[in-house]
């Protein structure tokens, strides 16, 4: 778990960053997954829905 906790903290220091350099917030949320969702499926690749479903349980 992790892996998840630095990548959620990591999404949200960009998420920030693109907010504070954007004009529009919609310009802010497409840039920012345009440059994180390169990196979240090396993260994703240990998730299973069983464990998905267990977690929030």
């Amino acid at each position: 778990m992790r892996e998840g906790t630095a990548l959620a903290l990591v999404c949200a220091y960009v998420l920030a960053g693109e907010i504070k350099r954007s004009a529009h917030y919609a310009e802010a949320f497409h840039t920012y997954e345009a440059r994180v969702r390169p990196y979240v499926p090396r993260f994703a690749k240990g998730m299973n829905s069983v464990f998905v479903r267990l977690i929030h349980a």
